[in-house]
């Protein structure tokens, strides 16, 4: 049964028991988002944080409510007097309560840095409200985002290029978010036979042009491109002018490049973030999910026309993602994507929106981690959907001082047990790894002597985290681990940080190696679901060894296979296709049965990152050291 469901259950038995109304009972409780340019002077925010019921209640209502600090700290960014307080709704009235008395503090100063993004977020937590069978909580906490517009000459941000269909072949759609101070956009482009170059600030004509009059600032704004050429690439570049017809610098002008739908075109759409380079992309149930290195949370979506900015979304800063490590995503009817930060903060996120439902981090002021925050590792989730006892996000810590492993609650935050220590541990490395049939996890940590560690997560409604039996002993000291292990079929497999995959059989114990003969093994070993192959990337080639369950074997063929600088390896499974993304600006293709590769040129001499899959639209998405996301289609 969903959480929100359990709820309004129980507020139901209590009216009954109470002699309320079923409809009464039933009435639920929201808070608003909010999002507002920052501006040159404070300001209150009038009539301020909306706070609404879904219908006239017969009852009257209380809902208490704090203003607490997120990314935007009271006393620097806004005001709030007071900071908690109650807000009562009078029965038989569905008129919204305001929680009043916010005050942005705006100013002229320019807060943007490479490091520190520009957008801000302080929340608005609604408590329990009274009487019980009155009301319940619906969405219990608001995001208040605000836009520093002081930065000059910012440029066009978060700037995509959608080909909008076959049904409109050679039409480029682009979409781009209107930077502070803009009078006009100016669009250029450049034409090519299977690449391009991008116009520069000096090259304000290109092959073609348009301008359009900017929007109003902070606002989405849209182009479409028409009559395009069939089987010619164009690189767009977008510029804003002031009010003296002065572009923006250079420095801080994203770039994009598009190929129109054709018989050859492979790249569908692109998006730019503005940032130096993004992390590898996360598949979710509607949309694609990057965090780029500015700590800025974007979206594409899955849904047609691909790659364009998802319905009600807006990006979001949190902070810098650690170890480079993906957004996780569960699939499901109310997405969410899980982040940890390397400010030592845990976020969940909405898929829908953008928007931060909770936060735990020092840095940003909430409820902190036991172990004072520091190092993040990517978390993990054991989830009800996918056969698991309990709901429980995992996570690793390291401030320093001490490590700690956390199971924290989904929808909450909060700690749904006592965290895991032990002296043994060190950071902890990647991704823990879920093993659902025995309810357990493992995870490995980033010591030259690193240590393999096995939890057992306890039954149906009471989690535990202990130290579960492991034939050799628990935990197992290793060479030191270099990204997160994979299990398959009772071994876990993984890579370290020196030149060897590491294999261990959780059934007998057995532990064995093979040496890579060209350094550490990026990321993780991709497993070949139909065989016992593995596929990884090491730091000149991509390589495949064979699982035999005691110890490792050469595949057939010709292996290893060289690369410039690969990045971690994607199968499409099923399939005998490998890609990967390389120092030369290419995402290649390599049929691991006929040993051949074919690169897919995106960025020449730009490192482009780990490939993700959304396979029903059968397309490979993939982020540059640029800052910018591709969609690129693939025939499987």
């Amino acid at each position: 049964m969903r959480r929100g469901v359990a709820r309004v259950t129980q507020a139901l038995a209590v009216g009954f028991v109470l002699g309320a109304t079923a409809a009464q009972a039933q009435i639920t409780i929201s808070v608003d988002d909010l999002r507002t340019l920052e501006g040159n002077a404070p300001f209150a925010l009038n009539p301020g944080i909306a706070v609404r019921v879904s219908g006239p209640p017969t009852v009257s209502i209380n809902v208490p409510y704090t203003v607490q600090s997120g990314s935007a700290v009271a006393g620097t960014d806004f005001l709030a007097v007071p900071a908690s307080g109650v807000l009562s709704f009078p029965a038989f009235s569905s008129a919204p309560q305001y929680i009043t008395g916010i005050q942005i503090l705006g100013n002229t100063f320019d807060q943007w840095s490479p490091t520190l993004m520009q957008d801000r977020a302080f929340f608005v937590q609604l408590g329990t409200p009274t009487p019980a069978a009155g009301g319940v909580l619906d969405k219990s906490r608001g995001t208040v985002t605000i836009i520093d517009d002081d930065h000059p000459n910012a440029g066009v941000q978060f700037f995509s290029v959608v080909s909008t269909g076959t049904a409109t072949i050679g039409q480029n759609k682009l979409q781009w978010r209107v930077p502070s101070g803009a009078a006009t956009v100016r669009i250029v482009w450049k034409q090519g036979v299977g690449s391009c170059a991008f116009p520069s600030d000096t090259d304000l004509l290109g092959d073609g042009w348009t301008s359009v009059v900017a929007g109003s600032a902070g606002a989405l704004q849209y182009y479409t491109h028409t009559s395009l050429t069939i089987g010619t690439s164009y690189c767009y570049s977008v510029f804003a002018f002031n009010g003296a017809g002065m572009p923006s610098s250079g420095a801080d002008v994203p770039h994009v490049k598009a190929t129109p739908i054709d018989t050859t075109g492979k790249i569908l759409w692109a998006y730019a973030t503005g940032a130096a380079s993004v992390v590898p992309p996360s598949v979710g149930a509607d949309a694609i999910y990057t965090t780029d290195s500015s700590g800025v949370v974007h979206a594409m979506s899955r849904v047609t026309p691909l790659g364009e900015w998802p319905s009600g979304w807006n990006p979001v800063a949190v902070g810098k993602p650690t170890q480079n490590r993906s957004a996780v995503v569960p699939m499901g009817s109310r997405t969410r994507l899980f982040l940890g930060t390397d400010g030592g903060g845990v976020h969940a996120i909405d898929g829908k929106t953008g928007t931060i439902v909770w936060s735990r981090s020092s840095t940003f002021g909430l409820t902190q981690l036991p172990s004072g925050g520091g190092l993040q590792a990517q978390p993990a989730g054991l989830f009800k959907s996918f056969t698991g006892n309990n709901d429980m996000l995992l996570v690793g810590a390291n401030n320093g001082a001490s490590s700690t492993f956390f199971a924290l609650d989904p929808a909450t935050g909060n700690n749904l047990v006592a965290a895991f220590s032990n002296p043994l541990m060190s950071g902890v490395m990647g991704q823990a790894v879920v093993d659902y049939a025995k309810n357990r996890v493992y995870f490995l940590t980033t010591a030259a002597s690193a240590t393999l560690f096995s939890l057992d997560l306890g039954p149906v409604g009471t989690p535990t985290l202990a130290l579960s039996t492991l034939p050799g002993g628990n935990p197992l000291t290793f060479t030191g681990s270099n990204g997160s292990a994979v299990l398959r079929n009772s071994h876990l497999v993984w890579g370290d940080t020196v030149n060897k995959v590491l294999g261990f059989d959780l059934t007998t114990g057995t532990a064995y190696s093979a040496v890579t003969g060209d350094g550490a093994v990026k990321g993780f070993l991709w497993p070949d679901r139909r065989n016992t192959q593995l596929y990884f990337s090491t730091n000149n080639n991509v390589q495949c060894l064979r699982d035999n369950g005691t110890s490792f074997s050469s595949c057939a063929g010709v292996w290893p296979v060289a690369a410039v600088t690969p990045s971690m390896v994607l199968q499409i499974p099923g399939t005998d296709y490998i890609f990967v993304g390389d120092g030369q600006g290419r995402l290649v293709e390599i049929n691991v049965s006929t040993m051949t590769s074919t690169p897919l040129l995106l960025e020449n001499g730009v490192q482009i990152g780990s490939p993700s899959l959304d396979g029903p639209n059968g397309v490979l998405v993939v982020g540059s050291a640029s800052g910018t996301i591709y969609g690129v289609r693939v025939p499987y």
